[in-house]
């Protein structure tokens, strides 16, 4: 305990006793009176023991959250150890996420991270998770959610079944193709299209569903049907050729990619770094949407 907390737990602990007079309680203790004087800005005063208590209790949540300050001062020194246990969705995962991995623990040897990758929003306190990566909309809840990119959305097709079935030119046209759904979309099999004339949606069903990006990127390059997508899963074979953007004046409405952890008031030490790590790695525009 330092000198500060040393001094107002004897304050506390003499008030308990009767009341508090600085010359009476003080008196054959020189040293402590001048701790308390210091404490209250030098000035003799006589308070009740309640009056004691209550400043004994404001003060120490000051030193306490001194103690915590010093703390993260002395944190920010340190590098971060231990093992990060990370929530991601499975696609967006295993694209994006791990290969970010490798240069992190490089950076940070003394970390090990543990990954689940799942489509499903577990509970991060229930789990024992340190931080969770989140695509779409976010409820309600007391975790701190920091932003990390945009996910724009694309309707695509394979060139072979656009050379098949026809390309759509207006939105309404998708009504006649075979369109790969997904519960992913928050509006289901009802697609909304975005465009210089305002915003139109368009119901759609095929032969496939599923709720995995990489299965239906899958299913499009085979050239079963068209899908709409994320950028961050398709860019390549856009870039490629092998995926043809559908209706390029209509997109989609965007969504967006977070961090999100636990609402503790100090940030672990190992989540900061990761977080920040993975900001740097997707850049302020992302880098999967580079050139398209």
């Amino acid at each position: 305990m330092n000198d500060r907390a040393t001094a107002l737990h004897r304050v506390r602990d003499h008030s308990r006793g009767r009341r508090l007079d600085g010359d009476a309680v003080f008196a054959g203790d020189g040293h402590q009176l001048a701790e308390f004087g210091l404490a209250l800005g030098g000035g003799r005063i006589q308070l009740g023991e309640h009056l004691v208590e209550a400043y004994y209790r404001h003060c120490a949540r000051i030193l306490a959250e001194a103690e915590a300050a010093e703390q993260v001062a002395s944190a920010l020194q340190r590098e971060p150890r231990g093992t990060l246990r990370i929530s991601a969705p499975d696609s967006f995962g295993w694209m994006h996420v791990a290969p970010a991995v490798p240069a992190f623990l490089q950076r940070y040897p003394d970390l090990s991270v543990d990954i689940a990758l799942s489509p499903a929003h577990v509970n991060l306190v229930d789990e024992g998770l340190d931080l969770a990566i989140r695509i779409g909309v976010l409820e309600d809840s007391p975790l701190v959610v920091r932003k990390l990119a945009p996910s724009r959305l694309v309707v695509c097709a394979a060139p072979a079944y656009l050379d098949e079935r026809g390309t759509p030119r207006e939105p309404g046209d998708l009504a006649k193709h075979n369109c790969l759904c997904t519960s992913l979309l928050p509006w289901g099999d009802a697609w909304r299209l975005a465009g210089k004339r305002g915003e139109v949606r368009v119901a759609v069903g095929g032969s496939v569903r599923s709720n995995n990006a990489a299965m239906l990127r899958a299913a499009a390059l085979d050239g079963i049907g068209i899908a709409v997508l994320p950028t961050w899963a398709v860019a390549e074979p856009l870039r490629a050729g092998a995926l043809r953007r559908v209706l390029a004046a209509w997109e989609p409405p965007a969504s967006t990619i977070y961090a999100v952890y636990p609402g503790n008031r100090l940030m672990s030490m190992k989540v900061r770094a990761f977080v920040d790590h993975l900001a740097r790695c997707f850049g302020r525009t992302p880098y999967w949407d580079a050139g398209l």
